[in-house]
This record gives structure tokens, C-alpha cells and sequence, in this order.
């Protein structure tokens, strides 16, 4: 889940060391050269022996020992930036409601990806309970790997939820940790890990196509759930400069005979980034959000 503008409205959730060989010992012969030849005596002393190096007394060389260097990180699969987002609620499509801007930033190791909402017109002065969110984390050479996320609505508590490595737990705020699934994401980090899946299936000619099914496990600040994502083929997605063709995935959830989805479009045009977000709580409200910039 990214962000949902209603303050009552239920949301649907997200998601060697290296040893050079040793040389072998290179034995060298020592030569003792010879005294001059004596011209005013009748014999002549005979030359000493040549001296061979005893192999067992040669000192071999010592190792070359180069550091450990860890593991070589994944390069970042995306650039560092800004997407903003238009959001609307409903079906209407007039004037967007607010605004969502994800701020991504990505080194060699690490990323930080942030959410944060701001209303437009009269929603700016009835409502400031927008969601903001945060995930922190490495990038490996598996991936996004979260170490910790959070999210804040409105002027409640921050929640964390982190993402502990070392020890293969998580743990939420207020509550006992629990085991951490391989590869888990979090609300946010799961979008863009989809985008870094969707690159890496294209360099190996191996895209989704409809019918497919690609499978997270993706925390809240509460649990962890399972994402499977149906991909729907592509689809044309109207945006301010034009329409562009992008791959739709859903992700629905049953719970009490009610539903709640998420759905999410990705354009090989914007190098596979997101640039449409649909949630539907299962009140039946929806909520769009469409790449503005």
C-alpha cells in the first residue's frame, strides 16, 4: 500500500579470504668461483666442488595474501529521482484530490525509498491524515533486501518494522519478532522490486506474459503476507503527455467474503517504473494514482 486519502477507508495492503598459490621453491645452483690460476707453482690446487643448495634448507617465498572483499552488490537497477503521482479518487477522473511524490535514491549497496502525500484544493484544508512511508534497505546480488520500514498516518505514532538479516527475524513495533521469509519486501520496496524484475526479464527476453503469477512475501507493520501479482498482459494507460502501453498486474485478497486489490501498471516506455497505482479496499472504494511527471 502506498498511500489511501480517506481517513475511515480501510486499506488494502502492499506491499577468501584469497590465498595466491604458492610458488614452488626454485632451487639455484651457487657457484664458488675459482681462485686465479697460480703461474709460479708446479701444481695447481683443484678446483672446489660446486655447491648445490639443499633443498630442505631453502627458505620457500612467502604467500602472497590478498583481502577479503565481500560479495560485489547488485548494481542499482534503477536511477536515483523523483516520480509524482496525481491521485483521484474514484471513478471521477476531474481534478486530482493530492499529490504522491516517491523520492528514490540508490549507491552501490544501499537504497531509501520515501512516500509522502499532499492535498490539493479543498482536501488541503478538510484533511491532513495522508500516509507517509519509508524503507530502507541493500541492495544484493538477489535484490532489494528491506531493513527497515515505516509508516506514519496522519499526526498517529510512527509504526517500524524491521528487518533483521543476521538473526532471519522480523519484528514489528509493539509485538515479539517472528521468522523472516528469503527475500521479503515491504509496502514500498515490493513495487520497485517488481520494477528490477521486470528490467532483468527483459535483458534475458524472458517477460511476463498474461497468465503468469509473480510471488512476494511482503510485510506491513503488523504481519507478513503473501503478494502473488497475476500479470494481465498490456494495456493502454492515459497519461498528461500521452498514452503509453503498460503491463497490469493484480493482486486481490479475499478476507470474509469481501475483496480488496491492488493493481499496478509498468511501462517499458519509463524503463519499467510504475506509472499507474490502483487500490480498491473492500468497501469498493478506489483510489488512482498516475504518473504526473
Amino acid at each position: 500500500m502506498l498511500s489511501v486519502l480517506v481517513a475511515d477507508a480501510e486499506k488494502p495492503t502492499m506491499p577468501a579470504i584469497a590465498v595466491a598459490k604458492i610458488p614452488e621453491s626454485k632451487i639455484r645452483e651457487v657457484a664458488v668461483p675459482m681462485p686465479p690460476a697460480e703461474t709460479v707453482t708446479v701444481e695447481t690446487p683443484p678446483a672446489p666442488e660446486v655447491a648445490t643448495a639443499d633443498p630442505s634448507q631453502v627458505e620457500p617465498l612467502p604467500p602472497t595474501v590478498t583481502p577479503e572483499t565481500p560479495a560485489k552488490p547488485m548494481a542499482a537497477p534503477l536511477k536515483s529521482g523523483a516520480l509524482v503521482f496525481d491521485v483521484y479518487l474514484g471513478a471521477a477522473e476531474s481534478d486530482p484530490l493530492a499529490r504522491m511524490t516517491h523520492e528514490l535514491k540508490f549507491t552501490d549497496q544501499g537504497y531509501e525509498i520515501s512516500s509522502r502525500g499532499e492535498a490539493l484544493g479543498l482536501l488541503a484544508s478538510l484533511y491532513s491524515g495522508l500516509l507517509t512511508q519509508r524503507s530502507v534497505g541493500l541492495m544484493t546480488d538477489t535484490g532489494f533486501s528491506p531493513q527497515q520500514y515505516s509508516e506514519q498516518k496522519g499526526k498517529k505514532p510512527e509504526s517500524i518494522t524491521v528487518f533483521d538479516q543476521k538473526t532471519a527475524s522480523i519484528r514489528f513495533s509493539g509485538s515479539a519478532g517472528q521468522a523472516l521469509p528469503d527475500h521479503a519486501q515491504d509496502r514500498l520496496s515490493v513495487i520497485y522490486a517488481l520494477t528490477a524484475q521486470l528490467k532483468d526479464s527483459e535483458m534475458m527476453g524472458s517477460l511476463p506474459k498474461q497468465g503468469d503469477v509473480i510471488k512476494f512475501k511482503v510485510a506491513n507493520t503488523q504481519t507478513i503476507e503473501d503478494f502473488d501479482f497475476d500479470c494481465l498482459g498490456y494495456e493502454p494507460v492515459v497519461l498528461r503527455h500521452g498514452e503509453i502501453q503498460a503491463m497490469r498486474f493484480k493482486r486481490t485478497k479475499s478476507a470474509n467474503g469481501e475483496k480488496s486489490s491492488i493493481e499496478l501498471w509498468f511501462s517499458p516506455a519509463t524503463e519499467w517504473l510504475p506509472v499507474q497505482i490502483r487500490l480498491t479496499d473492500k468497501k469498493g472504494m478506489v483510489v488512482t494514482q498516475r504518473l504526473h511527471n
